[in-house]
């Protein structure tokens, strides 16, 4: 029984720490990507984001991810 209770008191206390980040996060959705943002950088970092981002492409706010699954710990 301690194991259950264990889990659900950590699943509790990780969906409030999340809670509060987002409660931090500013929303820059309203803000577009420019080319000219690449200015002074490396050619391969504005070859990497002139592929993957278009023009006036708008900010992503923040992002949740879903974990289903395992990790692999490897103690050398």
């Amino acid at each position: 029984m301690a194991p259950i209770i264990g889990k659900i008191t950590l699943s509790i206390q990780f969906n409030n720490e999340v809670k509060e980040l987002f409660s931090h996060s500013k929303n820059i959705s309203n803000k577009t990507f420019s080319y000219r943002q690449l200015v002074g950088l490396p050619e391969p970092v504005k070859r990497y984001f002139k592929h993957v981002v278009k023009e006036g492409q708008p900010y992503i706010s923040y992002a949740r991810l879903k974990h289903d699954g395992q990790f692999r710990i490897r103690i050398q």
